[in-house]
């Protein structure tokens, strides 16, 4: 986990074309600190190439964060990005897989 400067940060074509304004500003209405999800960056030939979370790094600078919070991957050939980019990142959880989660720490004594 690193905090890098916005001006270091770099989007892909794909990015920019599959950008959401709508999404974002859904993000911002429900936004917490907490539960903020860090962009994920692949450091490559000096560039930090922002791969998944896009949309959260617009609501992390939307919000007055000073820097981008990331999870840094550094990759040293073309192969390792694009390793990066197969990768399925998207995971969310219902209400009760939640619970199920937490059972242990909401049981009351």
């Amino acid at each position: 986990m690193e905090y890098v400067p916005w001006e270091k940060l770099v989007i892909t074509d794909k990015q920019r074309e599959s950008f959401n304004p709508e999404h974002a500003v859904d993000i911002i209405e429900s936004f917490h600190p907490g539960v903020h999800h860090p962009v994920c960056v692949a450091l490559f030939n000096g560039e930090y190439i922002i791969w998944d979370g896009h949309h959260s790094a617009v609501v992390a600078f939307k919000t007055g964060m000073p820097k981008a919070p990331c999870v840094i991957f550094e990759c040293d050939t073309i192969e390792d990005f694009q390793t990066l980019l197969d990768a399925d990142t998207h995971i969310k959880f219902d209400e009760q897989q939640l619970m199920i989660m937490f059972s242990e720490f909401l049981a009351e004594d």
